[in-house]
C-alpha cells in the first residue's frame, strides 16, 4: 500500500487590496505523508500566495466567506502547476513535496535503534523485592 497524503491549510494571511480590507494573500500549510504501515509520517510545509488585485467583484471571495474547500483548491492547484523553482528543481510542487516526504520516511524506516547497554559493561540485574503475603485471618 503506498504512502498516504493529507493536506491541511496552517495560517492564513489577509491583507488590504484597494477597498478590500479583508483579502487572503498567504496560505501556509502542510503536505503530510504516512507510511503504509502507518508508522512514519514525514510532513512538507510551504505556502501559497493569492491576490484578489485581478478578480473581479463578483469573483471575489472575503475572508470571512471563505469555505475549506476552496482554500484546498488553490492549494492544489498550486502544487500541481508550479514548478518547485525555489527548491532548484524542475518537478511540480507537489511531486517535489512527495520526493522528501518519501525520503524522510524511508530515512526512518532505516534508523537503528539505539541500544543503551555496553557490552563491556552489562546492566546489573535489577532485584525485585518478593511480594508480601497477604496476612492469614486468624479465627477468633
Amino acid at each position: 500500500m503506498p504512502t498516504k497524503y493529507q493536506l491541511h491549510p496552517t495560517d492564513l494571511i489577509v491583507e488590504t487590496v484597494g477597498d478590500r480590507t479583508d483579502s487572503l494573500r498567504q496560505i501556509s500549510w502542510s503536505y503530510i505523508g504516512v507510511s503504509e504501515d502507518n508508522q512514519y509520517v514525514s510532513e512538507f510545509h510551504d505556502c501559497t500566495h493569492v491576490s484578489s488585485a485581478e478578480t473581479s467583484d463578483e469573483n471575489y471571495i472575503a475572508f470571512s466567506d471563505l469555505q475549506a474547500n476552496t482554500v484546498l483548491s488553490w492549494i492544489e492547484n498550486h502544487l500541481d502547476n508550479t514548478t518547485a523553482e525555489c527548491y532548484e528543481s524542475e518537478l511540480t510542487l507537489r511531486e517535489y513535496a512527495q520526493q522528501e516526504i518519501e525520503a524522510e520516511l524511508n530515512r526512518a524506516r532505516n534508523i537503528q535503534f539505539v541500544n543503551h547497554e555496553m557490552p563491556w559493561f552489562p546492566t546489573p540485574p535489577v532485584e525485585v523485592p518478593p511480594a508480601e503475603e497477604p496476612a492469614e485471618e486468624t479465627p477468633e
